[in-house]
């Protein structure tokens, strides 16, 4: 660090000044050119007793990582990303829609009435499933005739459609049309049910990544902050050498031009 031209000739003026007065001013001369010395001082400044209790965070953090690896692993068990699985369901649960879509316009039913019934049927159709794959459950076996109520009725609707003497006309289309109607729900169901089982990790985890976000932005924030003024005060007192250098080499100069002793700085001069 260097000091101005302006600020060295105000300081070599002010002590030959002060030499032929008789007076050592170099206090005055610190103050005046390097100004008041910076301090972290978290009991009387508000952003320094913030960054101080953000900085004391630090523990917290840890135990945030921490959380987040263990809810890491606990997903991590469940043998496939959440993002593939979220892929997977929509692309079964879209498939099923236009599935179900189609059918109700080939059962007749106009836009946008075989959208909205379309829609409607999909989603019956993904209960029935699901209710159906439960285990120990009574409602399961109600799920399957329904199931197999809605697999005959469909079946036995489109075979009649088939305007084919061919019976391998009318079994092709049945089974494309079921395929088409049911497959996609119950090829979703596993995923569906594993996607439910994360579910309350993946809130807990979206949760704690926040917590820990917004803390180590603070903490890190914080050293910035305190950081910042580690400097500052560095600079302060590097310049204040360089003022004191200057003044004394001046000052006594001056002195020994007037056949004065020469004066040195104290420890109370300087502090």
């Amino acid at each position: 660090m260097t000091l101005d031209r302006k600020s060295l000739d105000f300081i070599r003026e002010t002590a030959r000044r002060h030499a032929e007065a008789g007076t050592w001013l170099l206090v005055y001369v610190i103050n005046a050119v390097n100004g008041k010395r910076p301090e972290w001082s978290p009991i009387t400044d508000a952003r320094h007793s913030a960054a101080a209790d953000a900085i004391g965070q630090v523990s917290s953090l840890e135990e945030h990582k921490a959380s987040l690896r263990q809810q890491n692993e606990e997903i991590s068990l469940i043998g496939e990303p959440p993002a593939l699985l979220i892929i997977k369901a929509n692309l079964f649960g879209a498939i099923e829609v236009l599935g179900c879509t189609m059918l109700m316009t080939a059962f007749g039913y106009p836009r946008p009435e075989n959208i909205f019934f379309g829609v409607a049927a999909a989603a019956g159709i993904f209960a029935l499933v699901g209710l159906s794959r439960r285990a120990r459950d009574p409602w399961k076996y109600a799920g399957l005739a329904a199931l197999a109520l809605i697999a005959v009725t469909i079946s036995r609707m489109r075979m009649d459609d088939v305007q084919s003497d061919a019976d391998g006309a009318h079994w092709a289309l049945a089974i494309i049309t079921l395929l088409a109607s049911l497959g996609p729900a119950f090829l979703a169901e596993p995923v569906l049910r594993k996607l439910v089982a994360l579910f309350p990790s993946l809130i807990r985890r979206y949760h704690t990544r926040r917590e820990h976000d917004a803390l180590d932005k603070s903490i890190t924030k914080a050293h910035e902050l305190r950081n910042g003024i580690a400097a500052e005060i560095a600079d302060h007192d590097e310049k204040r050498v360089l003022i004191t250098a200057n003044y004394t080499l001046a000052f006594n100069e001056r002195c020994g031009e007037l056949g004065l002793p020469p004066h040195y700085p104290t420890d109370d001069d300087v502090a």
